[in-house]
């Protein structure tokens, strides 16, 4: 079910259901869509997000990203899969800033993380031991139901209507 306007929300609610977000569906929206409307989309308990173009995320521990810390707030405790095609390159900070939008509490702060890991090649093997041993590791959660939704920077194409989940083939068009 895409969710990505003011119009998506009204086709989706009803007297039984005032949350557009709480469907029995997969959810699909944008990060503006998400984070404005943070009280509702927070309140369902997802089992899954996916964050398409994650490195918009990257800095969401610096004070100035509104949208990225929302969004985390709206993920919660569910299992994220952050996407990217933009290479971590370019700053280590980035690579930082996305374990710290899955977890905050895998690595240190920012300046002791600069310090140590910084043009610090000897010290990657332990960056990624602590990584993969840290409790927000893909083998923390088995795989989820199908309560997720998939968050994306960019404009949604709209889905067939007869389309379904591809994890576990519910039809999109379930309804509560």
């Amino acid at each position: 079910m895409v969710l990505a306007s003011r119009t998506d929300w009204n086709a989706n609610i009803s007297d039984d259901n005032p949350n557009a977000f709480e469907q029995n569906a997969i959810v699909i929206t944008t990060y503006d869509f998400a984070a404005d409307n943070e009280e509702a989309a927070s309140a369902v308990r997802w089992d899954l997000t996916v964050f398409e173009e994650a490195n918009a995320l990257s800095s969401v521990y610096q004070t100035e990203n509104k949208q990225a810390k929302a969004l985390r707030r709206v993920a919660g405790d569910s299992f994220k899969l952050l996407l990217t095609g933009t290479p971590i390159e370019k700053n280590i900070m980035d690579l930082y800033g996305l374990i710290w939008f899955i977890d905050e509490t895998v690595l240190p702060g920012e300046q002791e993380f600069l310090a140590r890991y910084l043009r610090r090649p000897e010290n990657y093997p332990e960056l990624a031991q602590r990584i993969s041993k840290s409790p927000c590791a893909p083998r923390r959660k088995p795989m989820p139901k199908c309560r997720s939704a998939s968050l994306s920077r960019t404009s949604i194409p709209r889905p067939s209507r007869n389309a379904g989940c591809t994890i576990c083939s519910m039809p999109t068009s379930t309804s509560r």
